[in-house]
């Protein structure tokens, strides 16, 4: 079992629909992710909005990997590429810090 923990701090009603998906999706794909390939037994989710930038993260205690060398759509791996076209429709940044044996934190910000 995988225990996750919720702490995201943005008003539904801030978000439009197309937005509101998006994010849903994107902490879906990440948490699968997780699971299947880091084997997480913990994964924390944060969510605020602060002067107008929206920050959400995902993190897991999971065996992390190196971003550098992960498989891609090549290797028949869609996850991250899927998470990178969705958040190009945020008009987002993304920051993916992990390593092997490390856990894996994803950060998405946009000023929506």
């Amino acid at each position: 079992n995988t225990e996750v923990v919720i702490r995201f701090n943005i008003p539904r009603s801030q978000l439009s629909d197309t937005t509101t998906h998006n994010i849903l999706s994107i902490i879906r794909e990440l948490c699968v992710n997780a699971v299947r390939h880091g084997n997480a037994r913990h994964i924390w989710i944060d969510g605020e909005n602060r002067s107008g930038v929206l920050r959400f993260s995902v993190r897991d205690d999971g065996s992390g990997f190196d971003p550098a060398t992960c498989p891609g759509p090549v290797q028949g791996h869609f996850g991250l590429q899927g998470i990178k076209e969705r958040i190009t429709k945020l008009h987002a940044t993304l920051k993916i810090e992990s390593g092997p044996d490390k856990g894996t934190e994803i950060t998405i910000e946009t000023s929506k």
